[in-house]
């Protein structure tokens, strides 16, 4: 009887659903820098910023999920650029992809940081997985009532689902 597994979901979903295939940049945070500090939310921040310190430093308004810039002390600017997410906006600040699932308090599983809104059943009859992104979503059901996951991880595991399956 081997259990389900909905990890490759979760994958599919945070891969399809990404900014870098939907366009949606995010912004930086924007947070007030002591006096004598520079700026370095801007290109011309950020290179003065390298040039003074010599090592490269981020330009905090070009930061998005995929996308990282940074000045360089020889005046160039530097792209780094991930297929997928390597970071999402949560509560109006930058927090690592953490795809480690965790029960909320309506009994569902989510993930604790990803591109997308994503949702797991608890258990019982609601949607098998639920995909969000802005207005767009996704939802997949199961035939009948799931029992609850065990969680692993990144993994939700619905351990007897298929009865009888080898």
């Amino acid at each position: 009887m081997a259990p389900v597994r909905i990890a490759a979901v979760a994958a599919a979903a945070a891969f399809f659903m990404s900014p870098a295939l939907m366009g949606s940049p995010a912004h930086a945070v924007q947070q007030a820098p002591p006096a004598e500090a520079e700026r370095t939310d801007t290109e011309a921040g950020a290179r003065r910023a390298a040039l003074r310190s010599g090592e490269r430093v981020e330009v905090g308004s070009l930061r998005t999920e995929t996308r990282t810039v940074y000045a360089t002390p020889e005046g160039r600017f530097v792209l780094e650029q991930h297929a997928r997410p390597v970071r999402v906006r949560q509560n109006g600040r930058w927090a690592e992809v953490d795809t480690t699932l965790r029960r909320l308090p309506d009994g569902s599983v989510a993930p604790v940081a990803t591109a997308v809104g994503l949702r797991f059943s608890g258990g019982g009859k609601a949607p098998m997985a639920t995909v969000a992104r802005g207005a767009r979503s996704l939802a997949l059901s199961w035939p009948g009532e799931l029992p609850a996951p065990v969680l692993d991880g990144p993994t939700a595991t619905y351990p007897e689902v298929l009865k009888g399956w080898t």
